[in-house]
């Protein structure tokens, strides 16, 4: 009877496994034959007989070797039929496999991704357990769902042509640590204000060791402001709420709204002036003084101001005294509310001073301390001036260069033809008063002397 070949195998298939293990071998005979396996390629250590062998646990590539036998004549097929089927052992990555690792933090229940870097060749497999039961998934970057406590997780690598994975030996782990989030309590005071519209204020926040405070203009924290103690607000016209929150400096965590702690700017709105009705004279003599009174009724506190390249204050109430004044002034008033808040507006007073020279008609030296000299308004702005008074007859009673208020005439002759040591006599006398300025004016009249 012929011999078996090999052409009666039609089909076996090769084999792989990863580090070490059992393989189903599987060789496929032509009708009336089966076949039998062998460990060496002299087929003297016979194994098994069947379309299927399930080798011993391998820990090398190894070769069996398979012939047809002949069901009818149980003629077996010799070296020259056997065909080879090779189990080929791949071996499983290592820890070096995963070149790097990144661990992350969370802060409070959140989502974080942690990070796996693989060597060419080699793609990341994540487990939740060091025993790798529990796969997860697989690539480089792997979102944690939300976590409430530190969880560590394992990471090991696959061969992509092998497909061989690294066992629990090889596996590194990435740990997602958990940081729990800064509370109210972590915010130990928090110090508003008070302001007037259109200013700044500054409000502060003091938190405890290794925390700061982190300042938002709404509720949800949605609007970042400022990292600090102390933050400075910009312009406000109206009550403002400010939302500070705890970071931890170590780990960066920052509390949410619920821990939120609100310091108010409350913002007082400036009083609006009326219109002032002031009482008092406003047209004065050279060197003198007027008393201003505001009879509008007010809320609040009216300031006076001058106003001299800046606004100088003044005096605060509703009636204000000048000083004697050399000069026209203005005065500028304010109106400024019981909360301390000042009017942008303001109302102007001017003081006119009279600057003219005024000279008067009659004296009465009759020592009552009224009227009792010849004071001449305003004679002062004219230092070089020159008075000459006359009696009836035209003889010069009185003569005076650089005539002032200080040593007004008093009636008694300083010049011409002089009765004894007296005033001179009552009636009516002439005056001549030459300014001696650039205007060259000269004023004559009369000046009536009644006992």
């Amino acid at each position: 009877n012929p011999l078996p070949t090999s052409n009666n195998i039609t089909m076996v298939t090769n084999a792989a496994v990863c580090g070490q293990g059992t393989v189903m071998l599987n060789a496929t005979p032509a009708a009336g034959f089966t076949t039998r396996w062998y460990s060496d390629a002299t087929l003297t250590n016979f194994l098994f007989e069947g379309n299927i062998y399930t080798t011993p646990v391998v820990n090398t590539t190894t070769t069996y070797y398979v012939v047809a036998k002949n069901t009818s004549t149980d003629c077996i097929g010799n070296v020259t039929a056997a065909k080879q089927m090779v189990v080929t052992v791949n071996p499983l990555p290592t820890a070096n496999d995963i070149l790097s690792v990144a661990n992350a933090t969370a802060c409070g229940q959140e989502s974080v991704t942690l990070n796996a870097t693989p060597a060419t060749g080699f793609a990341a497999r994540w487990y939740s357990d060091a025993a790798l039961t529990n796969f997860l998934f697989e690539g480089n970057n792997y979102t944690i769902p939300v976590l409430n406590t530190s969880t560590t997780y394992y990471v090991v690598a696959r061969n992509t042509t092998t497909d061989c994975i690294g066992d629990a030996t090889a596996a590194k782990q990435v740990v997602a640590t958990v940081n729990p989030l800064p509370t109210a309590g972590d915010i130990t005071s928090v110090t508003g204000a008070t302001v007037c519209a259109g200013n700044t204020t500054v409000v502060s926040a003091t938190a405890a060791s290794g925390f700061i405070p982190r300042w938002y203009s709404d509720a949800t924290l949605t609007d970042f402001l400022f990292e600090g103690t102390n933050y400075t607000t910009p312009v406000l016209y109206n009550t403002t709420t400010y939302y500070v929150v705890a970071k931890r400096v170590s780990g960066n965590c920052t509390g949410d709204a619920s821990s939120a702690k609100q310091v108010v700017v409350v913002v007082n709105p400036l009083p609006v002036l009326p219109d002032l009705q002031i009482a008092g004279k406003t047209t004065i003599d050279r060197n003198t003084s007027t008393t201003l009174e505001v009879i509008t009724p007010v809320t609040g506190i009216i300031r006076w101001y001058e106003l001299n390249q800046t606004y100088l204050l003044l005096h605060e109430g509703m009636i204000y005294k000048t000083p004697n004044l050399a000069q026209s002034t203005t005065y500028y008033l304010h109106l400024v509310s019981p909360e301390g808040c000042e009017s942008t507006m303001q109302q102007t007073v001017t003081v006119t001073v009279n600057n003219d020279i005024f000279i008067p008609e009659g004296i009465t030296p009759n020592n009552d301390g009224y009227n009792d000299t010849w004071v001449i308004r305003n004679i002062e702005q004219y230092p070089n001036n020159t008075v000459t008074v006359f009696n009836r007859w035209g003889e010069k009673v009185y003569e005076k260069t650089g005539y002032n208020n200080t040593m007004p005439w008093d009636t008694y002759p300083n010049t011409g033809l002089r009765l004894g040591t007296g005033k001179v006599p009552r009636g009516t006398y002439f005056y001549v008063l030459q300014l001696n300025d650039s205007s060259h004016r000269v004023f004559k009249g009369y000046i009536e002397i009644i006992y």
